[in-house]
C-alpha cells in the first residue's frame, strides 16, 4: 500500500484519500469504530477514539511521519522488513554485539525472570558442581558457566521430559523451543498504558520516552581473595532498541539499554537528588532487560553541572474514557529520590494483550 501521502500537505485530496485508507484499514482488522488508536502527533498512539475524531486530529495535527508500517493497526508484514546487518568488532560495546550473542543473551534474560524456570535453574547448577567439583567454591565461575550453558541444557532436558513422558506447563515447553530468529524491532512500544520509546526517536520528537531505571541484585567480586558480595542497585539508562521476542505461543517485549555505570556515572548531590552521566556507560555485556520490569524516569540537564542529568520519576499513568478531555495532559513530577518500585508479576503472569507496538524492522539471528 502506497503511504507517500503520509508527507503530503495536510490540504491536499493526497492526504484525505491516506487518511480514509487507513481508518478502512483500522477497520478491516477488526478494529472497534469507537477505539482506534489515534496516530496524530498530539496523541501519539496513546489515546483511541472514535473514527471521526482520530481523522479530525489528523488533519488538526498532522501525523506521525515515521508511521509506514500501520502496527498499532494489526499491519506487520515482516516480509517488507530487512534483516538488520551489525558490523561486530573486538570492542564488544551496546552498539556492536555479535547477533548469536544477543539471540543468547535475550533468550536467557527471558529464562531468569520466569518464576517456573526457577527450580530448573537450581537443578542446573547441582549439575555444574557435579561435573566441575574443582570450582565448587568460585562463585562467579560457576555462574558464568551457567549463563553461557544453561539455554542448551534447559531445551534438552525438557525434550527429555516429554520423552519420558513427564507432565511439562505449555509455557514451559514453549520457552525451552527458544524465541523465533526472526526479531522484530520497534520504535516505540505501548506497556501498560506507559509509551516507551528508543532514544533516536526521543531526539526527534518533543517528548522524552526513552528514559528507564530498573532495581537489579548484582554480583560484585571484591579484593584478592575474589570475596562475591550480592548488592541490591537502582541502574539508569536510556533504551537503544526495543525488540519482541516470538515463542510461538506469546510474545514477550525485551529492551535493549544502554545502562550508566553506577560507580562513574551516578552520583546523589547535597540536596538529595540523583544525577546521571549518560556518557559514562557500563553493564556493555548485560544490555536487556524485561519491558515489564522498568521503570520510565526522565532525564533534566543540570544547569550547573553540563554533562550531568536530573533523575526525575514519572507518575503513574492514568486512563480515562475516550470523552474525559479534561484530565488530558494533566501530568505531575516528582523528584527521582522519593523512588519506589513496586513488585512485578513474572512474565508468566503478564496480560500479553496490554502491549502495543510501533513502528518495526527485521532483525535476523544467527
Amino acid at each position: 500500500m502506497d503511504k507517500s501521502w503520509l508527507k503530503a500537505d495536510r490540504r491536499t485530496k493526497e492526504f484525505k484519500r491516506g487518511v480514509e485508507d487507513l481508518l478502512l484499514f483500522a477497520s478491516h482488522n477488526g478494529f472497534d469504530e469507537n477505539k482506534i488508536s489515534c496516530p496524530c502527533i498530539k496523541c501519539a498512539y496513546s489515546k483511541s477514539w472514535k473514527a471521526r475524531t482520530v481523522k479530525d486530529h489528523l488533519f488538526l495535527n498532522g501525523i506521525d511521519q515515521t508511521y509506514t508500517c500501520w502496527i498499532w493497526h494489526e499491519e506487520l508484514n515482516l516480509e517488507e522488513s530487512q534483516p538488520i546487518a551489525e558490523e561486530t568488532d573486538s570492542s564488544q560495546s551496546v552498539d556492536q554485539i555479535p547477533l548469536k550473542t544477543e539471540n543468547n543473551d535475550t533468550h536467557l534474560c527471558v529464562l531468569q525472570n520466569t518464576t517456573d524456570v526457577g527450580p530448573y535453574f537450581a537443578e542446573h547448577m547441582a549439575f555444574l558442581l557435579t561435573r566441575y567439583p574443582e570450582h565448587e567454591n568460585d562463585e562467579m565461575w560457576l555462574k558464568n558457566k551457567q549463563n553461557e550453558t544453561f539455554p542448551k541444557w534447559f531445551k534438552e532436558k525438557i525434550a527429555s521430559d516429554l520423552v519420558d513422558g513427564k507432565e511439562v506447563p505449555q509455557e514451559i515447553r514453549w520457552i525451552a523451543d527458544e524465541p523465533n530468529k526472526a526479531v522484530p524491532t520497534f520504535s516505540g512500544y505501548r506497556v501498560d498504558g506507559v509509551t516507551f520509546c528508543t532514544k533516536d526517536r526521543d531526539d526527534m520528537r518533543q517528548v522524552q520516552c526513552s528514559g528507564v531505571c530498573v532495581e537489579a541484585d548484582t554480583m560484585i567480586v571484591q579484593g584478592k581473595d575474589k570475596k562475591i558480595e550480592h548488592v541490591s542497585h537502582t541502574y539508569y539508562g536510556v533504551i537503544k532498541s526495543i525488540w519482541e521476542l516470538d515463542y510461538n505461543k506469546f510474545r514477550i517485549p525485551v529492551f535493549l539499554c544502554k545502562w550508566v555505570d553506577i560507580n562513574k556515572g551516578v552520583k546523589v548531590d547535597d540536596l538529595g537528588y540523583t544525577l546521571v552521566n549518560l556518557n559514562r556507560l557500563g553493564f556493555l555485556n548485560d544490555p536487556f532487560v524485561l519491558a515489564k520490569h522498568v521503570k520510565q524516569v526522565c532525564y533534566i540537564d543540570d544547569p550547573v553541572e553540563k554533562l550531568w542529568s536530573v533523575v526525575l520519576k514519572l507518575p503513574e499513568k492514568k486512563h480515562y474514557e475516550d470523552n474525559d478531555d479534561e484530565n488530558e495532559g494533566s501530568v505531575e513530577v516528582e523528584l527521582e529520590n522519593d523512588f519506589f518500585m513496586p513488585n512485578l508479576p513474572d512474565i508468566d503472569e503478564c496480560d500479553l494483550a496490554s502491549y502495543k507496538r510501533d513502528v518495526d524492522e527485521l532483525i535476523q539471528l544467527s
